[in-house]
């Protein structure tokens, strides 16, 4: 499985590592936060999108996700199954 490091300092996520991704990833693509601010009172939601947020796209496909105990979660297919880019945010 492929792990996709992010920081979280105040409201910026700073990609960490991350390995080669692929379309298609059999085993799928893993997001690991690592929160470097005062998050720990809150239960953050991850917000994945296709496309550009900024500058907006119309209608740009959303999904939300909840962490794990270890920060973590899968990127859902549906997000990295077309060729592209795609954005990350955490509410």
């Amino acid at each position: 499985m492929v792990l996709l490091k992010i920081a979280v300092k105040d409201n910026k996520l700073i990609k960490v590592r991350d390995r080669l991704m692929i379309e298609d990833t059999i085993n799928g693509i893993k997001c690991h936060f690592e929160f470097r601010s005062n998050w720990s009172d809150l239960n953050p939601t991850v917000v994945f999108a296709r496309g550009h947020i900024y500058p907006a796209t119309q209608n740009p496909q959303t999904i939300t996700a909840l962490l794990d105990d270890n920060n973590e979660c899968i990127v859902p297919p549906e997000i990295v199954s077309e060729k592209g880019e795609f954005s990350i945010g955490l509410f």
